[in-house]
């Protein structure tokens, strides 16, 4: 049922952006399509309307925002961190913009910790 319902607004938002003239109204439907389309994990048909909804409306944060959650469902964590850096550059107060931030980054470190070589502290006994 869900899926369905995401399914349907995708097209809905997709029919509604064919009428939109206006820019706030353009970058709102790009980034409730995206984020149906993150909903069903099409992580970069998401990011796809998250780059346009930035680039026709740069200085509003929920463009940013979701270029972020795409990308960080891409495992593009770096890149996914640096928008939601943008975002919140664009939204200081966002809490949940920080939050997200923080979980990234304890992401990463974990990543870049399990790709480090084991060090042995002695030597075999031979």
């Amino acid at each position: 049922q869900r899926q369905e319902d995401f399914e349907g607004a995708i097209v809905i938002y997709g029919q509604a952006l064919e009428q939109a003239r206006n820019t706030d109204l353009r970058s709102a439907i790009l980034f409730n399509r995206s984020v149906a389309l993150a909903r069903l994990l099409r992580w970069e048909e998401s990011l796809q309307d998250a780059n346009v909804c930035v680039r026709i409306n740069p200085n509003w944060p929920r463009g940013p925002e979701c270029q972020g959650t795409a990308l960080e469902g891409l495992g593009r964590l770096h890149e996914a961190l640096a928008a939601f850096e943008t975002a919140r550059t664009l939204d200081p107060e966002n809490r949940a913009i920080t939050q997200t931030m923080q979980e990234i980054r304890e992401s990463i470190a974990l990543k870049d910790r399990s790709q480090q070589p084991q060090m042995y502290a002695s030597a075999p006994v031979i």
